[in-house]
């Protein structure tokens, strides 16, 4: 089965701060995100983490390889703004690209990193003007491809053809049922939902 998350941000001490307030070290996230990731995923599930793995990569590469390791799944990574090549791309991925397709029930979503530009704030996009991720139509259907990103943490879920898999948002990697669910129910990604309680 597919599953999909982004933004674990491993070895981040500063996101204890902005939305992670209940762990009181890096140590102690990271390794409760492994365990809530290995609950969720088989060892024969295929992961697409939307970027932004990990921090502190080169100060703690062999400790951030471990980590890595012991994440069930055959993972691939879209390259998020804080994934540094130079440290991770050795690690136990199955692929690292900036971005790519995924098919689930005949609706080709596309997955990366940034979300549409639309999704971003004025400010995110004047600082990183070039970390884009600009809208394909598909040429089947003649609108956007729906987009799995990350980036944004915990400020929305869904905007204009865009699902946040982040781990703020659902604070585990999803699968494909779930990912239906939430495109079904905002008319394929056409309604802004920022939190999981609008799904009620």
């Amino acid at each position: 089965m597919n599953k999909f998350t982004s933004d674990t941000h491993f070895n981040h001490e500063k996101i204890l701060e902005f939305s992670r307030q209940n762990y009181k070290t890096p140590d102690e996230m990271n390794w409760d995100i492994v365990r809530i990731w290995n609950e969720t995923v088989k060892p024969d599930d295929t992961v697409y983490h939307m970027g932004d793995f990990a921090f502190k990569t080169g100060l703690m590469k062999e400790a951030t390889r471990i980590l890595t390791a012991s994440l069930n799944g055959v993972k691939h990574l879209k390259k998020g703004n804080h994934d540094n090549m130079k440290h991770i791309g050795d690690f136990p991925f199955a692929s690292i690209s900036m971005d790519g397709f995924v098919e689930i029930r005949g609706v080709k979503f596309r997955m990366a990193h940034f979300p549409y530009p639309w999704g971003r704030t004025p400010k995110d996009l004047a600082e990183r003007p070039e970390c884009m991720t600009e809208p394909i139509v598909n040429p089947e259907t003649g609108k956007n491809y729906p987009l799995l990103c990350g980036h944004v943490h915990a400020t929305w879920m869904t905007r204009k053809d865009c699902l946040n898999v982040g781990w703020d948002i659902f604070h585990k990697p999803i699968d494909d049922d779930k990912v239906m669910e939430i495109y079904d129910k905002t008319n394929g990604f056409q309604k802004d939902l920022d939190n999981l309680h609008a799904l009620s």
